[in-house]
């Protein structure tokens, strides 16, 4: 709330902010700004949907590629990053090739993590069809409604036009707590909100007055009043911007570097995934992501994650972005650029472009900085200020942001939050009853079977059971 303040009131946050200390969240694990390195493999025509296509692919990556020896893979573990779909598959060949004789041909070196990029996706999707309502007019939920009155034809609920979204959902976030901090300091305009703030208490007062209004507890507690006693067009505003600002908080962690920013929101995101069955195989990959880092992994392993997830291509400041991203970027280099009937040898695509998509990426900006024109600005910062104002008085013409007892609304969105810690320790008992069974059956059992110090893991599993819970329910 404070730096979406800062942000349309710089001069004058920054002057009240002077000698003080700003309540924003702080760094938590900041990456060592660099370069990261980049070692393309030629294109392969294999189809990697499948379990034998991913086999297939793995080998000709370890064997024809970089032609390793069965040797170089004793004690020795890469991390594999993929979707969803990709790290389900090498799960089940893990699992199909435990009785192997080497460690190559049991791929003990292959560790699935879920890409980043992938689960912010998710996450966005979630954010969308939970707030996004019906395709009637009469009954539109929240983002329905502001898409309407921003009149974005090209966003739907699906989120399928992904950062159209993400900055539909900011301007939302952003145009929200403007409109709370109009309507607690009765005002009606950005300006004259500066002048109400006259000093560091009534700021302080302000931020902690907003938060308190988009707190879980309190969106629990008025949910379960009398309809007469609640406001569920206020309510509803709160609840968006709530679940909406731990994304915009992973989108800064990633832009600054801080993986440990990320590391938390991803344990926020865990309980929300467990509110609906959309999310639910999310949910289960990112609690089995918590359960190895915090009581698995070795400290090396953690680290191999952590410095690796996100990446910087130009190693400048606040450039950061996940790995999969620059993936996605290649893939669409060569399918929209070099693809088709352009070039429709593969050899072409192996021996030529792949392997050369980093500096022919490079070439090209560099082109395009000496002209100053850009084939492409879709990602681009584009100013929202008009959006917001539009936005704003929206809020003030229907009074969306003043508490009115028994202002009812068709619709009601669900609370991410409650559902998914209603249905958290279900899913905390089925983890109690595999470690159960891993500890009895440690000789044989081979389910998602980690490396590390840690490998077998220590100390009672209710125990462990109970300290994860403990951890997300503190967050």
């Amino acid at each position: 709330m404070y730096e979406i303040l800062k942000k349309h009131l710089p001069e004058k946050i920054t002057d009240l902010s002077k000698n003080r200390e700003p309540p924003v969240i702080p760094p938590i694990n900041v990456l060592t700004l660099r370069k990261s390195e980049r070692r393309s493999l030629p294109t392969q025509e294999i189809d990697k949907g499948s379990i034998d296509g991913n086999m297939a692919y793995l080998e000709k990556v370890f064997k024809d590629i970089l032609k390793l020896p069965d040797q170089f893979f004793e004690k020795r573990y890469i991390m594999h990053f993929g979707d969803l779909s990709t790290i389900q598959m090498q799960n089940s060949i893990k699992n199909m090739r435990y009785a192997e004789n080497s460690a190559y041909d049991r791929y003990e070196f292959v560790i699935p993590v879920s890409q980043l990029f992938h689960i912010r996706m998710a996450h966005l999707r979630q954010i969308f069809n939970i707030h996004w309502g019906s395709e009637s007019k009469d009954d539109p939920g929240t983002l329905h409604e502001i898409k309407n009155i921003l009149r974005r034809k090209r966003i739907n609920a699906n989120a399928s036009e992904i950062y159209e979204c993400e900055r539909l959902l900011e301007i939302a976030i952003e145009s929200n707590v403007l409109g709370m901090a109009l309507a607690a300091q009765h005002v009606e305009s950005i300006e004259a909100l500066g002048d109400k703030l006259v000093n560091w208490d009534v700021l302080e007062s302000l931020v902690a007055s907003i938060a308190d209004k988009i707190d879980n507890q309190y969106l629990r507690l008025s949910r379960r009043r009398p309809k007469a006693e609640r406001d569920m067009v206020f309510e509803n505003s709160c609840l968006l911007v709530n679940d909406g600002i731990s994304h915009l908080e992973y989108l800064r962690a990633l832009r600054e570097g801080d993986i440990g920013a990320i590391l938390k929101v991803l344990d926020i995101w865990t309980v929300g995934f467990h509110a609906s069955s959309a999310t639910g195989q999310y949910a289960q990959e990112l609690l089995s992501l918590a359960l190895r880092l915090k009581h698995q992994w070795s400290t090396g392993l953690k680290n191999m994650l952590t410095d690796h997830w996100i990446v910087n291509p130009s190693g400048r400041l606040k450039k950061w972005q996940e790995a999969d991203v620059v993936q996605e970027s290649h893939n669409r280099i060569e399918k929209a650029i070099y693809g088709g009937k352009t070039y429709p040898k593969l050899s072409f695509l192996s021996e030529v472009v792949s392997a050369n998509i980093p500096m022919l990426r490079e070439h090209a900006n560099q082109i395009e900085r000496f002209y100053s024109t850009w084939t492409s600005v879709s990602h681009t910062e584009k100013d929202q200020s008009v959006d917001i104002q539009t936005l704003l008085q929206h809020f003030l013409h229907e009074r969306v942001h003043i508490l009115t007892n028994g202002r009812e609304s068709d619709f009601e969105p669900l609370h991410t939050w409650v559902a998914g810690m209603s249905r958290l320790p279900v899913e905390l008992s089925k983890w109690r009853n595999k470690l159960n069974y891993e500890l009895a059956n440690i000789e044989t059992y081979n389910e998602e079977k980690l490396p590390g110090k840690n490998t077998q893991m220590e100390g009672d599993p209710e125990q462990i059971d109970n300290e994860i819970f403990n951890e997300i329910n503190e967050i």
